[in-house]
């Protein structure tokens, strides 16, 4: 049986761009002890001023950096999670699964999505691009403003 010589270029060009990936998407963390401190101030860092996380609540930072502050007093002086006992351990892991819930849920709602909408009074379209979060937020902004229009109109006239 004879191999095809081109299939091998697009498999080499596939896992050569998965190498090059861009920093600025959302990977699940896996916290390393011996380089936690590097890491926490990356994540730090990416929260604060980078556009993955730019829609993590408050109170989710808030929970990723409570997280990140216990996890560094379990971790401190440990290069190895298996120096830990296991109470410890769990801790760890139940941070890193903190941590990694609110990033996961902040990621998607910093997602950028265009559609194109079409203005009222025109026939002419437009491509608007904004967060997940954003469009959340006006939807839900939009529903508020038909309820209280509604109340309005159904309370009696006295």
């Amino acid at each position: 049986m004879r191999r095809n010589p081109f299939l091998a270029l697009p498999l080499l060009l596939l896992f050569s761009a998965a190498a090059f990936a861009k920093d600025d998407v959302h990977r699940p963390v896996v916290f390393d002890p011996a380089r936690f401190d590097e890491q926490k101030e990356r994540l730090l860092d990416a929260i604060t001023t980078g556009e993955v996380y730019r829609s993590i609540s408050p109170s989710d930072e808030d929970k990723v950096r409570k997280a990140l502050d216990r996890m560094s007093r379990n971790l401190d002086g440990v290069t190895s999670i298996d120096a830990l006992d296991g109470e410890r351990k769990m801790a760890v892991f139940n941070d890193q699964e903190i941590i990694n819930t609110a990033l996961t849920s902040a990621a998607e709602d910093s997602r950028v999505v265009c559609l194109r909408e079409t203005p009222v009074g025109t026939r002419i379209g437009k491509r608007v691009c904004k967060t997940v979060a954003e469009r959340r937020q006006e939807r839900e902004a939009a529903q508020e403003a038909l309820r209280q229009a509604h109340r309005t109109v159904l309370e009696p006239q006295g």
